[in-house]
């Protein structure tokens, strides 16, 4: 599916995995306060359309027979919200996109929508880890992968991970 899948072990069935077409859109910061009813209305319906993607998703894996406990524990979220270019710039397809808006609200109106879809439980405390991609594409949508975060278990150095003492 893109990138982030290459990361997860072959065998290991702990991976939601979704793709929400059309372009990505943010959960409005506290200061944004000059939206107008239109842009709340699709910011809402843009929540719930990736809140019934997510869902879908999870009940597919249950259906399945994928035992989904995992997502009580802690995640890793890999995400690349990808924007099309105007017409007359489809000559940034490929690069990063550095414009707004911002990486951490797009991230917000995610995890938010996974929560109201019952995928996470307390998502914004349950997510820690992940990678976020901003990248200009031919075709606008968002891929997320979802799975156990699982560092702790891995580098053997206690849940908290590597000490940041020194950077």
């Amino acid at each position: 599916m893109n990138d982030f899948a290459a990361d997860t072990d072959e065998g290991d069935e702990r991976v939601l995995m979704f793709v929400v077409p059309g372009t990505p859109i943010p959960k409005p910061s506290a200061r944004g306060k000059n939206f107008s009813v239109r842009t709340k209305r699709e910011v809402v319906a843009h929540r719930e359309f990736v809140a019934r993607i997510a869902k879908n998703a999870a009940d597919t894996m249950l259906r399945a027979g994928v035992d989904l406990t995992w997502l009580h524990g802690p995640v890793r979220i890999d995400v690349d919200f990808r924007f099309r270019p105007p017409h007359r710039a489809m000559h940034r397809v490929g690069l990063p996109h550095d414009i707004k808006p911002d990486r951490d609200n797009l991230l917000k109106q995610l995890q938010d929508a996974m929560e109201d879809a019952g995928v996470l439980i307390r998502g914004d405390q349950k997510a820690s880890a992940g990678e976020l991609r901003k990248t200009w594409a031919r075709e606008a949508r968002s891929l997320v992968v979802v799975r156990p975060d699982i560092r702790h278990a891995v580098s053997g150095e206690g849940p908290s991970g590597p000490s940041m003492v020194g950077w």
